[in-house]
C-alpha cells in the first residue's frame, strides 16, 4: 500500500490504536496472491487482512489459525522470591531449576475495517 493503517490493536479498557505503514510508497504494484492455511498466524494474518482490505491481493488457501491476539511471555523465574513468599516460604523448585513461564494475552488485533 502507499500509506495508511495496516492493523488496529486494542488493549483491555482502551480504545483501539491504529498502526500505520511506516514506509510510504508502493514497492510492488503488480498482481499479488497470498497463500494461507491453518499454520498461518499473527503477522501473516495481519498482512493478508490488510492486503485484502486494500484490495491489493487475493487470499488463497484454507482458514488461518485466526486467534487475533498479541501475547507476552513472562518468566516465572523472575518472580521466584515473590512466589515463594506467597507459598508461605516453601521452595518452589530446586536451586537451578526453572519454574516455567506464563503466557498472557495483552492485546487483540483487528482489521483496518474493524473486523477480527
Amino acid at each position: 500500500i502507499d500509506k495508511g493503517p495496516m492493523v488496529q490493536v486494542k488493549t483491555n479498557g482502551n480504545n483501539a490504536q491504529q498502526l500505520d505503514d511506516p514506509q510510504s510508497g508502493v514497492l510492488y504494484d503488480g498482481p499479488l496472491a497470498i497463500m494461507v492455511n491453518s499454520g498461518s498466524a499473527s503477522a501473516s494474518e495481519i498482512l493478508a487482512a490488510a492486503m485484502q482490505d486494500y484490495k491489493r491481493a487475493i487470499i488463497v488457501g484454507s482458514p488461518t489459525y485466526g486467534k487475533g491476539t498479541v501475547q507476552k511471555v513472562i518468566s516465572l523465574d523472575e518472580c521466584r522470591s515473590w512466589l515463594e513468599s506467597v507459598a508461605a516460604g516453601k521452595r518452589i523448585a530446586s536451586t537451578g531449576d526453572t519454574i516455567g513461564s506464563l503466557k498472557l494475552t495483552i492485546q487483540k488485533f483487528y482489521r483496518i475495517n474493524g473486523g477480527s
